[in-house]
């Protein structure tokens, strides 16, 4: 605290330097073969960039449209994400600049999906030449909808409901059947059978009230889709009018 005495603005300071050591290390490495001929590329930055997709809301295998920017590369394909550690590198049905147009692979499930644009770059000097990783855009969501494929008539009361829906549901979704404003959960899948179905099986409570009901299956929050009358010589023009399901006696 001497400086304090000192009626002057001065602290005490220290000066420090420091350098980088190199250690060797005593693992065994890799002896790479000599380079016989350096190849260097220069390239601009045009990363893709999506700015829209359309429709936001899509059956299994249907085909989307992506908006953006710089969407052409040298080798263009889009990746979808199933999950943090699996992925899906399609080829694109067209492309230009601005616009791509990619089906949907099947393997999808259905919810909230996520697309990206990636470049590859095809480099070397040998044929066919080599595939670099090059830019990838950035990733924009979906949704993948379910869809009831053969829709049943009726149920009894208390009985037990088959339903064939497209795309399979996996055993990590959450999914319940939606009758008019009531929801019924749907039991996970069992631990030793296979990862997704087809078929669902589900038990309709035994004081489930009888009637007509409209029919939807909910899947990881996206909902299968009603059908529309589109006839305008119908009376029921431009409204629901199914699928639907009647809750019978037993």
């Amino acid at each position: 605290k001497i400086w304090t005495i000192f009626e002057t603005p001065f602290r005490i300071s220290a000066a420090y330097q420091v350098s980088a050591v190199l250690i060797e290390s005593k693992r065994p490495r890799k002896a790479a073969l000599p380079v016989r001929k350096a190849l260097v590329y220069a390239l601009p930055y045009r990363a893709p960039s999506i700015e829209s997709i359309a429709p936001q809301r899509i059956l299994s295998q249907g085909a989307i449209t992506i908006n953006g920017r710089n969407l052409k590369g040298q080798v263009t394909r889009v990746r979808f994400m199933i999950d943090r550690d699996h992925e899906i590198l399609k080829e694109v049905d067209s492309v230009k600049s601005d616009q791509i147009i990619a089906t949907l692979p099947r393997e999808l499930l259905a919810g909230v999906n996520t697309v990206e644009v990636v470049h590859d770059l095809e480099l070397g000097e040998e044929k066919p030449p080599e595939m670099h990783k090059g830019f990838i855009s950035n990733s924009e969501p979906f949704m993948l909808l379910p869809q009831i494929t053969a829709p049943p008539l009726s149920v009894t009361q208390g009985g037990n409901l088959k339903l064939r829906v497209n795309p399979p549901v996996g055993r990590k979704q959450r999914a319940s059947l939606l009758l008019g404003e009531r929801t019924i959960p749907i039991p996970p899948l069992s631990l030793t059978g296979p990862d997704t179905s087809e078929e669902l099986n589900i038990p309709i409570p035994v004081d489930f009230p009888k009637g007509l009901y409209f029919l939807r299956l909910k899947v990881d929050g996206a909902e299968s889709p009603l059908k529309v009358e589109d006839n305008p010589l119908s009376p029921d023009f431009n409204k629901y009018i199914g699928p639907k399901l009647e809750i019978k006696n037993p």
